[in-house]
């Protein structure tokens, strides 16, 4: 036994953070969970009911062709149940989808270890990244407040996916993303850009003369503008109203696109990259990496494609218009919304924002790509869409916190402000909250400790709150942190 003696001691630490985020875990997922719709709260009743009935609807009633791509883990909970002839009661499936949630945990902190010592991150840089992984509102509360949702297992498949394609067993990388188009597509997509273009371009490979940071820093602001203008000239300003929140300020707006401007250059314009040209991908495409990926992708559509029933849920255009109006709300409402959902991460990125970009963008093509695509999703001020980028957001950060050589005190000091920020001791539920929440009263206090962890729904209050306490951990972390 003195290996394990000796291993225990190694990696006491690491163990005692595991061990922290288990306890936590567990707490989270006796303590409360959403009392609407009995515990399946809003979204999660669609996932509730392919975990209860998936065999038996997907042959007849079906689902309509956005939802039928959400439908992991949910199914195989089903094909559990009818396997096991066991049945499935609200006990059996609440309890099941915790059971799932704990297996998805597992899978994530063998590979995240496993990430670590492919990269050969140093201790203190990985502590702090399982910090920046798991110690945040989404894993330390969401995930057993709020158990049928699709995020923690987005999550699994990109790391994963991601792992294997960073070790080159492109098979398993491609077998693994494919699952994406089951939970989460997006996920889909982007883990086939990073495999397709994983190797650089050739120096001489010609590249477009617009500096893409700058061009989305101009870009996107430009767009907000657009769209709030033709909703008055089109006389829906109801519709920006809806968006963020009524009545509509027009100071308000404007002093919250100049800030979203004015942070976005900031960031952007230190973007030195250029993209190589369209005929420079063609050139460059491996097409029978190509072949290989879409043949899955393609056999996968198709079969969800002849299920599905044919109605719509989802309209793409309003996603993008929600997304590029909501950081009109509140003067960097983006930045502090991404604040409480994943604590001291994006701050950390906001401050080594050149060397981050830099570290992505310069890895291949590939990440180039997916870089501007999350930053797309990223502006928009509901956190959780980003989420299943969590695993390739700690790359490049490692890389830097490598350089700067964090001490252990400083690493621990990360951790404790995480755990802290992470505010998974602050009850959800309180008297009033189902009547309130199902009465579209989110503005209401009680039901503000709920929505105020999805940016657009925040109101005047606990904005100010988390925006005072963001910019006062950005500001220390600035000053304190070490910089070249």
């Amino acid at each position: 036994m003195p290996a394990v003696a000796s291993f225990l001691k190694m990696h006491a630490i690491e163990i005692s953070l595991v061990a922290i985020l288990l306890a936590v875990f567990t707490f989270s997922a006796y303590s409360e969970v959403i009392p609407v719709n009995d515990g399946k709260g809003v979204d999660g009743e669609f996932y509730y009911s392919v975990a209860k009935s998936f065999l038996d609807d997907i042959g007849t009633v079906g689902y309509d062709n956005f939802r039928i791509q959400r439908i992991f883990p949910f199914c195989l909970i089903n094909i559990f149940l009818a396997a096991f002839s066991i049945e499935p009661t609200h006990q059996v499936l609440m309890t099941s989808m915790y059971l799932a949630h704990y297996l998805n945990l597992a899978i994530l902190l063998a590979f995240f270890f496993k990430l670590a010592k492919h990269l050969q991150w140093k201790r203190n840089t990985t502590l702090i990244l399982f910090s920046c992984m798991f110690f945040n509102y989404f894993f330390l509360k969401n995930c057993c407040y709020e158990p049928f949702q699709t995020d923690s297992f987005a999550i699994t498949i990109f790391l994963v996916s991601y792992y294997y394609l960073l070790k080159k067993k492109t098979a398993l990388s491609i077998a693994v993303a494919t699952l994406g188009l089951l939970n989460w597509p997006t996920v889909t997509y982007s883990l086939m850009l990073l495999t397709l273009f994983s190797n650089s371009f050739p120096k001489d490979a010609k590249v477009i003369k617009i500096n893409p940071g700058k061009a989305f820093a101009i870009l996107v602001p430009l767009m907000s503008v657009g769209a709030a203008a033709l909703l008055y000239i089109i006389h829906k300003e109801e519709i920006l109203g809806n968006i963020v929140g009524n009545p509509i300020s027009i100071p308000m707006i404007l002093v919250s696109l100049v800030a979203e401007a004015g942070l976005l250059y900031i960031i952007m314009r230190k973007i030195s990259y250029r993209f190589p040209t369209p005929m420079e991908f063609i050139r460059n495409t491996n097409w029978k990496l190509l072949a290989a990926m879409a043949i899955p992708l393609i056999i996968v559509t198709v079969v969800l494609k002849v299920l599905s029933n044919g109605a719509f849920y989802f309209n793409g255009s309003a996603f993008i218009l929600q997304s590029i109006l909501r950081p009109l709300k509140y003067p960097f409402i983006t930045p502090v919304s991404h604040f409480v959902f994943f604590g001291i991460l994006p701050l950390l990125a906001l401050v080594y924002a050149k060397d981050y970009a830099k570290k992505f963008l310069e890895i291949n093509p590939g990440h180039a790509l997916v870089f501007f695509i999350f930053f797309f999703f990223a502006v928009d001020s509901e956190a959780r869409h980003i989420i299943p980028y969590l695993p390739l957001l700690i790359v490049p950060l490692g890389s830097i916190l490598d350089q700067r050589n964090i001490s252990l005190k400083g690493a621990l000091s990360l951790i404790g402000i995480q755990l802290a920020l992470s505010h998974f001791y602050y009850p959800i539920n309180s008297a009033g909250f189902e009547e309130l929440f199902n009465n579209g009263d989110f503005a209401n206090p009680v039901v503000q400790r709920y929505m105020m962890n999805y940016g657009p729904w925040v109101n005047g209050e606990f904005f100010l709150f988390w925006a005072i306490l963001w910019a006062i951990c950005a500001i220390l972390l600035y000053v304190k942190h070490p910089r070249p």
